[in-house]
């Protein structure tokens, strides 16, 4: 009796286990919050990259000098070691035939994809796509000129969505209450009046 019981607990426990590690199996994005990787190849890159780093990598003082963000490529074939940081921006033009374009296509829903053939929307973004707290930016255009041009035109709307989503996470970090230290804000308090 005594035998069951216990083989009935270790199964218990093992379901258990699956279960509570299912349910967080969509964790939290990690890595600095100052980093872009962009996910493109290396051609569409170069040839945007001086526009995206107008965009993305201006100078704010802090009062020193700093970069906004920074920009890091990768390649598409390591997306696998960058699908966990905070923030990805996706490249591809659709005339273009490759891999980054099909693979763009596949996170897109058929909605999206009716507007990336009709040319009528080149940014989307996915929030929490592989991970919680997460902003992936896909940009796809059909050549390299239309999408410098988008760029460009929405330079500042590109900016805010990281800006925001950076600003969300302090935000959500200063008002958690896992940090607070109630005993030791009530001895200041009580000790020297603040």
């Amino acid at each position: 009796r005594h035998k069951t019981y216990f083989v009935l607990l270790i199964i218990s426990y093992f379901i258990s286990t699956l279960f509570l590690t299912s349910c967080n199996s969509h964790k939290e994005a990690t890595g600095p919050g100052d980093k872009i990787f962009v996910v493109a190849d290396s051609s569409t890159f170069e040839k945007t990259k001086d526009i995206f780093k107008s965009t993305f990598e201006k100078t704010i003082f802090t009062p020193q000098a700093e970069k906004s963000f920074e920009l890091l490529r990768v390649d598409l074939s390591e997306l696998e070691k960058v699908k966990h940081y905070k923030h990805l921006i996706l490249i591809a033009l659709s005339s273009s035939g490759a891999k980054e374009y099909d693979f763009i296509t596949s996170v897109l829903d058929s909605k999206q994809k009716a507007e990336v053939a009709a040319g009528k929307k080149f940014i989307f973004l996915k929030k929490n796509l592989w991970k919680n707290n997460q902003l992936v930016m896909i940009l796809v255009q059909a050549d390299i000129e239309l999408l410098k041009k988008d760029i460009v035109a929405n330079s500042e709307f590109l900016m805010k969505c990281f800006y925001k989503e950076s600003g969300k996470r302090i935000y959500d970090a200063l008002l958690n209450s896992d940090f607070e230290k109630k005993d030791i804000e009530e001895k200041l308090y009580k000790d020297y009046g603040w």
